[in-house]
């Protein structure tokens, strides 16, 4: 087994994890940090935490959806039309 076969076998594993990037790691630590200080109600944080989590996906597959349009080879939010034929 070679490192470049290390390497390869540890990114096909890891490709299938989440992503969670510190700064969602740092964001989602301070809001239970600040329930378990008694600083928020944990319906209140737990409210913020899902509803940031649900603005975050939602920014991330347009970003996407974006990223596909701009290569050709995605669709945006309105459907492609095929030319349409004259009948006659």
């Amino acid at each position: 087994m070679t490192p470049g076969d290390l390497k390869a076998s540890a990114k096909a594993m890891t490709s299938h994890l989440p992503a969670f990037p510190g700064k969602d790691l740092l964001f989602y630590g301070g809001l239970g940090a600040l329930t378990v200080a008694g600083a928020l109600e944990w319906p209140v944080a737990l409210a913020i935490g899902g509803a940031t989590y649900v603005v975050r996906g939602r920014a991330g597959e347009e970003t996407e959806a974006d990223a596909g349009e701009a290569a050709g080879t995605g669709r945006t939010g309105e459907a492609r039309q095929a030319p349409q034929r004259s009948e006659g």
